[in-house]
């Protein structure tokens, strides 16, 4: 019996000093390995070459590569090493896509709207428990007070503490 292949969303980046015609044998090499897994590629999208926000592996700039690719679970560890082993590419992100039904689109759709404050008078269908807990968003920590919010012996405070510290 055949493995179920799961959806699987990876970001690389190669080198961005390559020339082209390396490029295309790097990503050649990369659709060799995929299908060596018995993955399949479904969307690939070239986004570019772009600054790195801090030097990998000497580079400054790195092309950046999405796909979409269709992967047995039981072959990411031994893939996800094999990727490590290419020598063009210096980072790579692969994570397992979420897949939503309509309806659970729609719920959370909903329930961002309420927590903004909007009113609706529809509902949409109710959800399973199982699909709820799927599209449960994690509430997000309270954030501090803006300065405006602050009493006036608390900005005092702040003053006297900001003078010192510029007089040293």
């Amino acid at each position: 019996m055949e493995e179920e292949r799961l959806q699987y969303e990876i970001t690389i980046i190669l080198s961005g000093g390559l020339s082209g015609e390396r490029e295309k044998e790097l990503l050649a090499e990369l659709k060799k390995t995929i299908a060596g897994f018995d993955g399949e590629v479904e969307k690939e999208e070239r986004m570019g070459l772009k600054e790195l926000a801090y030097p990998i592996k000497k580079d400054l700039t790195g092309i950046y590569y999405f796909f979409i690719l269709k992967l047995p679970s039981s072959t990411l560890s031994k893939f996800d090493r094999e990727l490590r082993l290419i020598p063009g590419v210096i980072r790579h992100l692969l994570v397992r896509r979420l897949r939503l039904s309509n309806k659970q689109l729609k719920f959370m759709v909903f329930e961002k709207k309420q927590e903004e404050g909007e009113s609706r008078k529809t509902k949409p269908a109710d959800l399973t428990a199982e699909e709820k807990k799927a599209v449960a968003l994690p509430k997000e920590a309270p954030s501090a007070p803006p300065s405006s919010e602050l009493d006036e012996e608390q900005k005092r405070k702040l003053e006297g503490k900001l003078k010192e510290i510029l007089k040293e």
